[in-house]
């Protein structure tokens, strides 16, 4: 499942992220293996995460969340 299937409230575990978005993700504090919660989703907006219960969100591209492989918890 991709990252933009998932619902808000949901939580997630990112299982990969391609290559060329590794790093630029990295700087946001996302990397492979983090947990996450979905906190909104628009259908060709951004997904906004909170990772790890702390009180930063993220926003992420829908054209980065598409290649993004998640597990839903």
């Amino acid at each position: 499942m991709n990252l933009n299937q998932v619902k808000p409230g949901q939580s997630i575990k990112i299982d990969f992220i391609p290559e060329d978005l590794e790093l630029r993700l990295f700087s946001l504090g996302i990397k492979a293996g983090d947990s996450a919660e979905c906190i909104s989703r628009s259908y060709y907006g951004p997904v906004v995460l909170r990772k790890d219960r702390a009180f930063n969100q993220v926003a992420i591209t829908h054209r980065f969340a598409e290649a993004i492989s998640v597990t839903v918890k």
